[in-house]
């Protein structure tokens, strides 16, 4: 083989370890990623039933001065 598909095989080789080094990266960013989402799961729920009583309360309000 040539001495430029030997240095064109040596790039690729080290691009693959290079994209082997950052999947591995990614897979633990993405589960810190999927952890904090199970853990604040409930939240939206919260914040959602919070808006419906406050937007209950503030019909009320305009109900009342009639508007």
């Amino acid at each position: 083989m040539s001495d430029d598909l030997n240095q064109q095989i040596g790039r690729l080789e080290a691009q693959v370890d290079m994209l082997h080094k950052d999947m591995s990266e990614m897979k633990i960013e993405i589960k810190s990623i999927a952890a904090a989402m199970n853990r604040w799961k409930g939240a939206g729920a919260l914040l959602a039933l919070i808006g419906v009583v406050f937007g209950f309360f503030v019909d009320l309000a305009f109900k009342a001065i009639g508007r």
